[in-house]
């Protein structure tokens, strides 16, 4: 469950006796003799559930929470649900499951299920029958994972996650779930199974906002099956976060497959992950993405330069990371080779994370993110180059984190507003930074008992 639902549960139903919490982490080992019939919210967390528990929780008819995370219900989950009608939330997280409790079927007012980190491979039909259920989590622990029939008569669910590394079998009839706002799924590309996720349902999805997708590779047959995958997104208007997730990591046609994932222009975050091609899609750093306002790129190993991102109007943070062939950045990365006035004028955060191959950063010119706040250099070791800092007149923290071979500052005096200046393990930097010509920084900089790392 979400921490912040978790805490909104427990601070609306904490009072009085609206609240029943058993935790051993807590030392709280004993349930209350008293348990008022008004209790609306209760929790179990690291404990074995028994008997005695199941009792407790029955008494309380209201009941309209029910948070059973990281517990062992074991033979009691048979009859657990039964009294329990009422329960709106249940978080069954990690609970030990090996089947579907047939009994959560009847809790028809259940508007949140979750389900993951069991060994659960099958649901049965009657789940059909949670017509209020709106949010429904499963990242099951097996191999193969079937869904039942009738999954287009869950008419309210708006979040759907199936997040793991397991292809699941295509739910049937989900591309009648005309309310589906959230999906995290893992999809096949290519032949794989019979009963894999068909990826052309994703077209009918259409009023998704949100979309995580770990794609796995199967036997992709010859460059015509390319476009089978063809902009398959490009119509989800209403989208505003996509996260792709490619594995493995290398694949042939590669480069050609994401440049067919192009989403619509109207999504805000957007995050790549182990891309297995050497070049990005050409859509990406395109302008017509004008809501674009943060970007992860993160673990596409086999890519040896940055996109061209500079001319996004209206992206806020970037961050890199884990890109091990990437060995220097230029002014193609701001887009100097491009017509543009100026280059990324709204950034505010930019986060370069293990690169440990890169060496250079150049490129930087008057005008370039004149928005910036804070850079955040962590694990290239190899860097031993920066790009001048006196344009960024907006920046107010600059982090180094192991930067072994990064011997001195690009200037002789930090940028006028920069207030906060963090270097650890970078041992030739600090020791540059300590001389009489870079007094300046000396004042600013932290120590490492200040500040915690970023790695």
């Amino acid at each position: 469950m979400p921490e912040h639902v978790y805490n909104l549960a427990e601070y609306i139903s904490s009072s009085g006796d609206g609240y029943i919490k058993w935790c051993k982490t807590n030392k709280r080992v004993s349930l209350p003799s008293n348990i008022s019939k008004y209790a609306r919210y209760s929790s179990f967390c690291h404990v074995t559930v028994n008997q005695q528990m199941v009792e407790a929780f029955h008494k309380s008819m209201g009941l309209n929470t029910l948070l059973l995370f990281n517990t062992r219900i074991g033979e009691v989950s048979c009859n657990l649900f039964l009294n329990l009608n009422l329960v709106r939330v249940l978080d069954l997280c990690n609970a030990g499951l090996s089947d579907f409790p047939d009994s959560i079927c009847n809790m028809t007012h259940l508007r949140f299920l979750d389900l993951s980190k069991n060994d659960i491979n099958e649901i049965p039909a009657k789940l059909s029958m949670l017509h209020n259920l709106q949010t429904l989590k499963i990242d099951s622990n097996e191999r193969v994972f079937q869904f039942p029939a009738g999954m287009e008569k869950l008419l309210n669910l708006c979040h759907l996650d199936l997040e793991s590394y397991q292809p699941f079998v295509n739910p049937p009839g989900i591309e009648q779930l005309t309310n589906l706002q959230t999906l995290r799924t893992c999809i096949v590309v290519g032949y794989y199974h019979d009963a894999v996720w068909r990826t052309g349902v994703l077209r009918e999805l259409v009023n998704l906002q949100e979309l995580r997708v770990t794609f796995k590779f199967g036997n992709l047959i010859g460059e015509e099956k390319e476009t089978n995958y063809r902009d398959i997104l490009i119509n989800m208007k209403h989208l505003r976060k996509l996260d792709l997730f490619w594995y493995p990591m290398t694949i042939k046609h590669a480069d050609n497959l994401l440049a067919s994932f192009k989403p619509h222009t109207n999504v805000k975050h957007l995050v790549l992950h182990s891309c297995c091609g050497i070049n990005f899609p050409a859509w990406l750093g395109n302008p017509s993405f004008s809501n674009l306002e943060i970007i992860k790129v993160c673990g596409c190993y086999s890519c040896e330069f940055l996109p061209s991102l500079g001319k996004l109007p209206l992206l806020k943070y970037l961050r890199v990371g884990e890109m091990y062939k990437l060995e220097y950045i230029d002014r193609r990365f701001c887009g100097h080779n491009l017509s543009c006035d100026k280059r990324f004028p709204s950034l505010k955060t930019l986060e370069l994370v293990s690169l440990s191959h890169l060496e250079r950063w150049t490129g930087l010119l008057d005008g370039d993110m004149p928005l910036l706040q804070e850079l955040n250099i962590v694990g290239c070791q190899m860097l031993n180059s920066l790009p001048t800092l006196k344009f960024l007149g907006s920046l107010r923290k600059l982090h180094f984190e192991y930067c072994e071979k990064l011997q001195a500052f690009p200037d002789e005096k930090p940028p006028n507003k920069l207030d906060s200046l963090v270097i650890l393990y970078c041992p030739l930097l600090l020791e540059t930074c300590k001389d009489e010509e870079h007094k300046d920084c000396a004042k600013m900089l932290k120590t490492t008992e200040e500040v915690e790392p970023l790695q």
